[in-house]
């Protein structure tokens, strides 16, 4: 993989883990207003943790296969 594919890959896992941050936040807020949490509340979290370690899990197979290469 090319070196600045890994950087941009590695700065959108950064972004969705901030993304998941501010989720985190939202939800706190809700339950506090409502104190109930809803899906539409838990959906601002799905997305962002399953994009983030679907990339990660990505940049972490590159690595394997360099060092095998290597």
């Amino acid at each position: 993989m090319l070196k600045s594919t890994r950087v941009i890959l590695f700065i959108a896992v950064i972004v969705s883990f901030g993304s998941i941050v501010v989720g985190l936040y939202e939800l706190a807020n809700a339950y506090q207003e409502t104190k109930t949490i809803t899906f539409k509340d838990v959906r601002l979290l799905i997305v962002p943790l399953v994009s983030g370690g679907l990339i990660l899990n990505l940049l972490i197979q590159d690595q394997k296969s360099k060092k095998k290469v290597s």
